[in-house]
């Protein structure tokens, strides 16, 4: 048999063995990483909806900053703060000094802008001395809580792409083992067989002539199983069905007659040719 042949009929006898991509179970359900994507945006936007009237105000209109420059620079205030503390969770994982330095600035302005958006609300409605903690708590909050629900949802992420990474090298070391185990038992068959075939040409010497009746009068008859001997002893059994018609000049019919010699010169125990050849 051919390598592909045998890794077949190989990986048939043994399926259990064969590696197949097992993906581990998540350590979290695929629920909460969305649920946690969910809390950070909700947070943010309370968040920033006290960021965005702080910057708002703190951008003086004239003949070069227009009403509307004004509106939309207010507006952008919410991604420049609350997703740079996102973005930057994703560096922090990696260790790098730069996150925490941006992570620390961002949630500084987010803290700084909500205290004073809520407090100026609270202090228009009520100067009573609860409600100047509840904005201080709710300025706070809500930009602490962004910060953690964001370095959680990047903690997540981090750990399914890792667990992935996992499983595609334990498949792909599996593969490699196997593909060794593969070869190691080709290579055993092949000698096997080729020195049953090399016992058994010794023994049967000349053996039964087979030949190929050839149907071009010029052409001379062909005695298939000196053909099959030669074919063996120059390690030609694995050529292909036109490469060995052109190498020793025989028919289509006769290569498969010659692999049967072949064949049965490998499995026949008494080293004689099957009768009946052509």
């Amino acid at each position: 048999m051919e390598y592909h042949e045998f890794r077949q009929q190989y990986e048939q006898q043994h399926p259990a063995s064969v590696p197949r991509m097992e993906t581990e179970m998540n350590e979290y359900p695929a629920w909460v990483r969305y649920a946690v994507l969910l809390t950070f945006v909700c947070a943010a936007l309370v968040s920033g909806v006290h960021t965005v009237p702080t910057v708002w105000k703190s951008i003086e209109v004239g003949t070069i900053i227009t009403e509307g420059i004004r509106n939309i620079i207010s507006l952008a205030s919410l991604v420049a703060v609350e997703l740079a503390i996102l973005l930057s969770a994703y560096l922090m994982a990696k260790g790098v000094k730069l996150a925490y330095f941006v992570t620390f600035i961002a949630s500084a302005v987010a803290i700084m802008a909500n205290l004073y958006s809520v407090v100026t609300a609270f202090s228009a409605d009520n100067a009573e001395s609860g409600a100047l903690i509840v904005a201080i708590v709710l300025g706070i909050g809500a930009p602490l809580i962004a910060l953690f629900t964001g370095k959680m949802f990047v903690d997540i992420h981090r750990a399914d792409r890792i667990q992935d990474a996992r499983s595609r090298k334990a498949f792909r070391d599996a593969s490699i083992k196997w593909d060794k185990e593969v070869g190691s038992a080709f290579k055993k068959y092949q000698k096997e067989h080729d020195g049953e075939i090399s016992r058994n040409f010794m023994k049967s010497g000349e053996g039964q002539g087979v030949h190929e009746t050839s149907r071009n009068p010029v052409k001379p008859r062909v005695k298939l199983h000196e053909v099959a001997k030669t074919i063996y002893e120059n390690g030609d059994a694995g050529l292909s069905a036109s490469e060995m018609m052109e190498r020793y000049n025989i028919s289509l019919g006769s290569t498969t007659k010659v692999r049967e010699i072949l064949s049965s010169q490998g499995n026949n125990g008494n080293g004689h040719l099957k009768d009946g050849a052509q």
